[in-house]
């Protein structure tokens, strides 16, 4: 599955909650160190748990223990082991944290929507009243440290976000709500994969974000050329289609359909 399918995924649940009239109020969870900090121990019991055969988990379990840190400075030298983790930019390291995220599939069952993307966890509540939306997302919260605490991780009350979706102007009732004893504050936006959400999903504060960066990214390719000096036209046409152009096109599966409306025209 891609990121544009996640996004998809999120914003089209967002979607229907706001055509709805309901607060949907979203948890976007930053899990500290996810592929660094899991243990070799619990990559392996969700590996047996979820039916791999037993020379495939031992076969894991051996490359995951057997793995050396080598670093060298002006002449010393340190050798170290390592004990927990996944190897970072490994093939394999998004499949073994799929097999312990077993955050999906708690939450889901209990009626909660929740979408991931490697460590990337989402959690929505929504509801007609913003009194009971709180009340089930602290419920769900709670659940999320509890589970973090079972599988040796720790979700980040700093990086977390919390974003209430709704096109009601005022909302009562939206208190504040708890994460390891620290409060949480309500989020106008939120970056999530690369696109900037905002409470109505009126798309103005991305689309900006873009029309900025790609600019400075186009006058730093500019400033590579000249009419008869500088890199070839190829050249100049590759980085257009490999750097300015994905720039522009990230997050257009779910908002392509606003850039017509004249809010969002510039």
């Amino acid at each position: 599955m891609s990121t544009e399918t996640a996004l998809f995924q999120v914003v089209q649940r967002l979607k229907k909650r706001l055509e709805h009239k309901e607060i949907a109020l979203g948890a976007f969870l930053d899990i500290e160190g996810a592929f660094d900090n899991t243990s070799f121990e619990t990559i392996i019991t969700a590996a047996k748990e979820r039916g791999l055969e037993e020379t495939c988990c031992r076969w894991i379990e051996f490359v995951l223990e057997s793995r050396l840190i080598h670093t060298s400075l002006m002449g010393s030298s340190l050798t170290a082991k390592i004990t927990r983790g996944c190897p970072q930019g490994g093939v394999l390291s998004p499949l073994l944290w799929n097999l312990v995220d077993r955050l999906l599939t708690v939450t889901n069952d209990l009626g909660f929507s929740t979408f991931g993307y490697a460590d990337d966890i989402v959690i929505i509540v929504q509801g007609k009243f913003a009194h009971t939306v709180i009340e089930i997302m602290q419920n769900t919260l709670n659940l999320v440290v509890k589970w973090a605490v079972k599988e040796g991780l720790n979700i980040s009350p700093h990086k977390t976000a919390m974003v209430p979706f709704t096109n009601r102007r005022k909302i009562e009732g939206l208190g504040p709500l708890n994460l390891h004893g620290k409060d949480l504050k309500m989020l106008d936006e939120v970056k999530y994969l690369g696109v900037t959400l905002e409470s109505r999903l009126n798309w103005n504060q991305h689309l900006q974000k873009i029309i900025r960066k790609t600019q400075t990214t186009f006058a730093l390719v500019r400033r590579t050329c000249g009419r008869n000096w500088g890199l070839r036209p190829n050249m100049v046409h590759g980085l257009y289609t490999r750097v300015i152009r994905p720039s522009i096109l990230n997050g257009a599966l779910v908002l392509w359909l606003n850039v017509t409306q004249k809010t969002t025209k510039t």
